[in-house]
């Protein structure tokens, strides 16, 4: 029997007029809520009297009337869903109901499952942030579902544990029900730590290049101070300097030229006295040569007196012929 019942449904579910008639019903019912959802949050100032009636008392009584634009029917549904249950995060189921009723008309712009999960994951994470931050002041925006809770976890972790404690779920379900957001938020956090120690390495090679050129500088510096600065606009100065250079540079070569001249004298007396030291010896080695000596000298002085006499008479004789001559 059960086999035969599953054969049925999907031999129904594979009609197209069941599953067109399907279809326009989901998304009837969506377009219906999303009337009475807009209508409500501008008329239930106006229908607030009847949020405590049962559906059976407003349905039936024909004297109360209702401002909400989709009627009585209208004006149930929003007050179960919006003021009821999940406050203006209803609004999601609407979401839900259209994606349905596409998916019987073969139109899926999202996936089916994946979207229900996440609009309903959303919706109660929504109008329990809005219970939290809006409570009986706007309490249309969150819901009894959002206010209760938000009441609960007050009392429970207080004000502090309550927001850290949605914020954290919050955080939980956008990380693994989204895995492309995650992978962009890894890489950008990663791309952010690279830039700051990308940044670290070029600073610090800033400050050792700036710490070398303050180095080099104060080199210069010291430099500078040691070194005569000459004065640019003083020529007589420079012309005074320059001769006073001169002359200790001709000082200089004379005092070359006294020195070398001494060395020379040093070296003439040198052989002079090496001289008289051979003489002397050479003396005292044979007498018989000194006397050959004394006899030499003797007999050249007895030639150059001879010769100046011959010379005389020769002098005469020319001065008389010349006389003759004249």
């Amino acid at each position: 029997m059960a086999k035969t019942r599953r054969k049925r449904k999907k031999v129904a579910l594979n009609d197209e007029r069941i599953r067109l008639i399907t279809g326009l019903l989901f998304v009837f019912f969506s377009l219906f809520a999303l009337m009475a959802f807009t209508s409500f949050l501008f008329t239930w100032k106006d229908d607030q009297s009847l949020f405590d009636f049962s559906i059976n008392e407003i349905i039936n009584n024909q004297t109360i009337s209702i401002e909400n634009w989709a009627g009585k029917a209208g004006f149930v549904i929003a007050n179960y869903f919006i003021h009821r249950w999940f406050g203006i995060a209803s609004f999601g189921f609407i979401l839900i109901t259209i994606i349905i009723g596409l998916s019987f008309w073969k139109i899926k712009p999202l996936p089916i499952l994946k979207t229900v999960k996440n609009t309903l994951i959303i919706i109660l994470l929504v109008s329990a942030f809005l219970g939290y931050f809006f409570g009986n002041k706007w309490f249309i925006l969150g819901g009894g579902h959002g206010y209760y809770m938000s009441h609960w976890l007050n009392a429970l972790l207080g004000k502090a544990g309550t927001i850290l404690l949605l914020l954290l779920l919050s955080f939980v379900f956008v990380v693994y029900r989204f895995r492309e957001l995650y992978i962009y938020l890894k890489n950008r956090i990663e791309q952010l730590k690279s830039n700051h120690f990308s940044k670290g390495e070029s600073d610090e090679a800033t400050n050792e290049s700036e710490y070398i050129n303050d180095e080099q500088e104060a080199n210069q510096v010291d430099e500078s101070e040691n070194e005569v600065v000459e004065d640019p606009g003083n020529p007589k100065e420079k012309e005074e300097k320059q001769d006073v250079s001169f002359e200790i540079e001709y000082a200089g070569e004379e005092e070359e030229t006294v020195e070398d001249s001494i060395e020379e004298a040093e070296e003439v007396v040198n052989e002079t006295l090496n001289n008289q030291e051979d003489i002397t010896e050479k003396q005292e080695q044979s007498p018989f040569d000194n006397n050959l000596l004394d006899v030499n000298v003797t007999f050249n002085e007895s030639k150059k007196e001879d010769g100046a006499n011959s010379s005389e008479p020769a002098e005469n004789q020319e001065e008389k012929s010349h006389e003759v001559g004249m």
